[in-house]
């Protein structure tokens, strides 16, 4: 069981909030905020049954993330067996060789501000995977890709402006705040600018550092090698083989591997199937990310631009010969950009898919084993989000974290004990829709509606960071195969100092 546990650390984390989540339903009374009241009720203990049941219940109540996450999944191990797309993500590779930190900087903030407008985080999965290939080949190590990835999505949702994913729920007449798209704007893109900029810092440090191991080890390496074989020359083909396999074996800074490309051996790589060109999948991958991203942003609703909707509804009502020949090809389910949700994304990545099969002459068969594949391959991060789900189904079921958040807020209401309360209940009711529903009123009942509103968003962004329940963080870790501890040792000064500075910016806010 020891064993078990090293080796899945996430699962066990995840497990022992569970476990907390269950025993809090015996011990305290269902708990719910009332127009900033507390609203106690009797104790509904979760039973054996109740248990297991819910476990497997998040499954139809969260179809949608994990038939994404399945489908993401095949679609890269099925690109990982062309030769095109290794050819691909090489030259990107080879524009940004010695300019790493250039390109992960860059794809840090661009996924930290896409993130902070989307309509859905978990889609940046979709295009995460690509980037990932791309930093395996820059030999960055497996922390700095996880932070210029997810760690990026994850500064988006602590800054998010016009996401209405984060603001969109505050803003919701039905369970929302009554504050409006852009409340405390400059409050916002402060903390945004103050969170992007120290995780680089922290980034770009860890980076330097690597640099200097892997070159101390190629050293190392090479200088074993010649020891045995004699001298290498600088252009020798065989030196390359021995500094590629430096990174592989170092427990402190393991470099970068692409999760759905391991290529163990030469016949590993002859079973690539070949193509002439990576020109016709460099053009369906850039159309297929730009539908997605474009799809994806909340165009009307939070940025009241209509161009999107009205095109949609132009393309729904033309006709041809009397007939809406255009509505008949997209199908009755597509829908506007902004109103896209998981399963259309899906869908468009597997209508890539055929396309991709079809320009490269890839068999079926060889598709549908590749498909096959990526879903065993993502299945324990599918464990652990189905545990996480469950965590926030108790906690929505059985309510009872705004027990403990009235104690914590009867020592004192202000500020801190809210931010407190805040990322307390962000680790048991895991979405921020639920987090609102659990506590929101008690924060629209503070002194500023606006500040108190930032507050809640701020503390559910500083908690992903670090809570063993946080989709985005978990996804991540997982993916990249990282285990907790490892990255607990790199984020918690940077986690340290950004709750310092995001408290010093409200204070300011509120008291200047």
């Amino acid at each position: 069981m020891k064993k078990f546990f090293e080796k899945h650390d996430l699962f066990k984390l995840v497990g022992i909030v569970a476990v907390i989540a269950v025993l809090l339903t015996w011990l305290v009374g269902g708990s719910v905020y009332s127009n900033g009241s507390l609203v106690t009720n009797e104790i509904n203990r979760v039973g054996l049954f109740d248990f297991t049941a819910y476990s497997l219940l998040g499954i139809s109540y969260f179809p949608l993330i994990f038939m994404f996450i399945f489908i993401v999944a095949g679609f890269y191990k099925f690109l990982g067996s062309l030769d095109a797309y290794d050819r691909l993500t090489s030259k990107i590779a080879a524009v940004f060789e010695r300019k790493e930190k250039i390109f992960v900087g860059f794809v840090l903030l661009v996924f930290a501000c896409y993130a902070g407008v989307t309509t859905e985080h978990v889609i940046l999965f979709a295009i995460i995977p690509f980037v990932i290939s791309i930093l395996s080949k820059l030999k960055v190590d497996k922390l700095t890709g996880l932070m210029s990835t997810f760690g990026g999505v994850l500064v988006g949702v602590l800054g998010a402006t016009y996401s209405s994913r984060i603001t969109g729920i505050l803003v919701s007449d039905k369970s929302g705040m009554g504050v409006s798209y852009g409340f405390e704007i400059i409050g916002t893109v402060v903390i945004f600018a103050i969170a992007c900029l120290l995780l680089m810092y922290f980034v770009f440090n860890r980076m330097t550092k690597v640099k200097k191991f892997v070159a101390k080890e190629e050293e190392q390496a090479i200088a074993a090698y010649e020891k045995k074989n004699g001298k290498l020359d600088k252009d020798d083909a065989k030196r390359r083989d021995v500094v590629r396999t430096v990174g592989s074996g170092v427990i402190s800074m393991p470099l970068l591997e692409d999760p759905f490309i391991k290529v163990k051996d030469e016949d590993t790589k002859k079973k690539k199937i070949k193509q002439n060109s990576s020109l016709g999948l460099g053009i369906i991958l850039t159309i297929t990310f730009v539908i997605i991203l474009l799809a994806f942003i909340g165009w009307d609703t939070a940025f009241s631009v209509t161009i999107f909707a009205d095109a949609f509804e132009w393309l729904s009502q033309a006709t041809i010969g009397g007939q809406t020949i255009y509505k008949y090809i997209l199908g009755g389910l597509m829908v506007k950009f902004g109103s896209w949700d998981l399963l259309t994304a899906a869908g468009l990545l597997l209508l890539a898919s055929f396309i991709i099969k079809l320009i490269y002459h890839v068999p079926f068969d060889k598709m549908l084993d590749e498909y096959a594949a990526g879903f065993k391959k993502i299945g324990k991060s599918i464990v652990i989000l189905m545990l996480i789900y469950f965590v926030l189904e108790v906690s929505y079921f059985y309510p009872t974290i705004s027990f403990l958040v009235d104690k914590i807020v009867g020592i004192s209401n202000n500020f801190f004990t809210l931010f407190l309360s805040g990322m307390l209940t962000s680790i048991f009711a895991v979405d921020f829709e639920y987090v609102v529903a659990n506590v929101g009123s008690l924060y629209a009942a503070f002194s500023n509606v606006n500040i108190g509103a930032l507050i809640l968003q701020a503390s559910y962004g500083v908690i992903s960071f670090i809570a063993p329940t946080s989709v985005v963080l978990m996804l991540g870790l997982s993916y990249l195969d990282i285990k907790f501890k490892d990255y607990l040792r790199f984020i918690w000064k940077f986690l340290l100092a950004l709750i310092v500075l995001v408290l010093i910016v409200i204070a300011i806010l509120l008291y200047v």
